[in-house]
């Protein structure tokens, strides 16, 4: 699922077109049934099937998408910043969307996002990467999510975390008792570090 499904989906075929194309390849069985059902499921109504992109709103193109890529019941899902660009009450439904369908077809699904919100809202287990390569991980309800960057580009992490001393910190508090922290180092111009700390209350 990738991030505009403006330009993803193809503006000349209706949704019908691309679920259709989709259960031809890959559903046997009542391929009008499993249309129906995904449709239900991402909460579209039927008579979007007869619509193209450009009639649709942002947030029913995404569900279209969404529905395209559950449709098949595939193993695993990738979404890659599904909920950039959308309006905080459209990000929330796509997340409810993404988590009942996770639930209710045991779909794996890797979510490929910089919002923290996002990430914490929806991850079992959290992956940082650094130039294309993992430099942390770990289970989402226990891990101090870290994104630690420069006007070089990111601090080794060894480094970031040895950098405790003169620390300017402001902090946002989450409902459960997490903290989002934002801890600036003041004898340095660049470096910031985010972090996510659980358990901690004001």
């Amino acid at each position: 699922i990738f991030q505009n499904p403006g330009t993803a989906l193809n503006p000349r075929r209706t949704v019908g077109d691309l679920l259709r194309h989709v259960t031809g390849r890959f559903v046997e069985g009542d391929r009008a049934a499993a249309i129906a059902e995904t449709l239900a499921a991402v909460q579209l109504d039927p008579v979007v099937l007869d619509r193209y992109p450009g009639q649709l709103s942002g947030g029913q193109r995404q569900r279209g998408a969404i529905a395209a890529a559950f449709v098949a019941r595939p193993r695993l899902v990738i979404c890659d910043e599904v909920t950039s660009g959308q309006d905080v009450s459209v990000q929330a439904a796509i997340l409810a969307t993404l988590a009942d369908l996770r639930r209710r077809l045991g779909t794996s699904v890797l979510f490929i996002s910089h919002d923290l919100g996002v990430v914490r809202s929806i991850a079992d287990h959290v992956y940082v990467m650094r130039s294309g390569r993992i430099v942390e991980s770990g289970r989402t309800e226990s891990f101090a999510l870290m994104l630690i960057s420069d006007e070089d580009g990111p601090w080794p992490l060894e480094e970031a975390k040895a950098a405790t001393k003169d620390i300017e910190t402001a902090s946002l508090d989450f409902e459960g008792g997490r903290r989002l922290v934002l801890r600036h180092d003041a004898k340095l111009a660049g470096p910031w570090m985010l972090q996510l700390v659980e358990g901690k209350k004001p």
